[in-house]
């Protein structure tokens, strides 16, 4: 449908080039152009970041869910979810937030919230609070989490 918009408008462009009216149609061209990219829906959604002070800072004092994944640039299935989550950032809800961090880089983080072993997602309610600490999480268990309405 797009591709089809965007021939009918090149095709209405070079048969207005053709007539009298060339000037004041032309200024007619970006108008419609215009209209058509307000018309098309843009999907808002959330943020995917690496784990960092500010990140999590930011995460904490934005009043949404946001879940902090941890995972080991020498684990498989942590770079497969890490990888998985960096290139569909449109599935993860507006206003929500995955951030990602390492488990050997960091440790600060991983003694204040309980992180004990790689491929762990920590849960955190729109307070900040953590609501859980899940070992072997998966893509789909984020995504539930940050889309559930309670």
């Amino acid at each position: 449908m797009k591709n089809l918009q965007i021939l009918s408008v090149t095709a209405l462009s070079l048969l207005l080039v053709g007539c009298g009216e060339t000037a004041k149609t032309n200024t007619q061209i970006p108008k419609v152009l215009s209209e058509m990219v307000t018309e098309m829906p843009i999907k808002a959604h959330g943020v995917v970041a690496d784990l960092t002070e500010n990140s999590l800072q930011t995460a904490l004092n934005s009043g949404h869910k946001f879940v902090v994944f941890i995972g080991a640039d020498w684990c498989p299935g942590c770079v497969r979810l890490a990888k998985q989550i960096r290139k569909k950032p449109e599935m993860i809800p507006e206003n929500a937030t995955i951030l990602i961090g390492d488990y050997d880089a960091d440790k600060e983080f991983n003694d204040a919230y309980g992180v004990n072993q790689k491929h762990t997602g920590v849960f955190f309610d729109a307070a900040g609070e953590v609501v859980e600490v899940m070992p072997a999480v998966l893509f789909r268990d984020m995504l539930q989490f940050l889309d559930d309405e309670s």
